[in-house]
């Protein structure tokens, strides 16, 4: 079987050694994606950006208009290698 809708998947590893190196066009990448995922979804298209980090702090200003979300699994402080924040 076929699926009817297509789309697309941009997966980064290690996107903290990026950022740290260019942290202006890391961002300005994530924010691209962000805004034309919700141009590929109207249209009938997935776009879909994952980003994998190991710096726990490693945050953006919202992306797109909206902000980043760590993995639920990792959402916790603690499971991201930080503790008492």
């Amino acid at each position: 079987m076929i699926p009817k809708n297509k789309g697309f998947v941009l997966a980064f590893r290690n996107y903290d050694i990026f950022t740290k190196k260019h942290p202006d066009i890391a961002f300005h990448i994530l924010d691209i994606i962000q805004i034309n995922s919700w141009r590929f979804l109207i249209e009938g298209t997935v776009l879909l950006g994952i980003v994998q980090s190991n710096d726990g702090k490693l945050s953006f200003p919202p992306l797109g208009g909206m902000d980043a979300d760590w993995n639920r699994d990792e959402w916790l402080n603690t499971n991201r290698g930080l503790r008492g924040l």
